[in-house]
C-alpha cells in the first residue's frame, strides 16, 4: 500500500482534511483542500471501471473523484471536519468501501 493511500485512509479515520496535489486532464498540477470520502469504482462517473479517490473539494464545493495515477501527493492537514457537514444520508445509496467510525454516517 503506498503512502498516498495510507494517508487517505488515515484521514478518513481521524476526520482530517487533506491537501491533494494532482494532474488535471489538461496536464496542469492542481492543489486542493478535500474531505476524504471513499475509494471505489463508480459506473456513474465513467464506464472505465477504474478505482478513484472520492473526495469533496472544499475549494469549489463539489465532489472530486481522482484517479490514483493522477495523484502527486496526499498530505493530511491539522484541520478536522465533521462528517455530518458532508454526508447527506438521504442521498447516500451504498455503504463505504473503507470502514470508518463516523457515527450515523458510517
Amino acid at each position: 500500500m503506498d503512502k498516498n493511500h495510507q494517508n487517505f485512509i488515515k484521514a478518513i479515520h481521524e476526520c482530517k482534511i487533506l491537501e491533494i496535489k494532482f494532474m488535471s486532464d489538461s496536464k496542469w498540477e492542481i492543489v486542493r483542500k478535500c474531505i476524504p470520502l471513499d475509494f471505489w469504482k463508480s459506473e456513474s462517473i465513467k464506464k472505465d471501471q477504474l478505482d478513484r479517490y472520492f473526495t469533496f473539494n472544499i475549494d469549489s464545493n463539489h465532489l472530486l473523484p481522482i484517479l490514483p495515477d493522477k495523484i502527486i501527493y496526499i498530505n493530511i492537514t491539522e484541520n478536522s471536519f465533521n462528517p455530518g457537514d458532508y454526508v447527506d444520508l438521504s442521498k447516500r445509496k451504498k455503504w463505504w468501501t473503507i470502514q470508518r467510525n463516523w457515527w450515523i454516517y458510517s
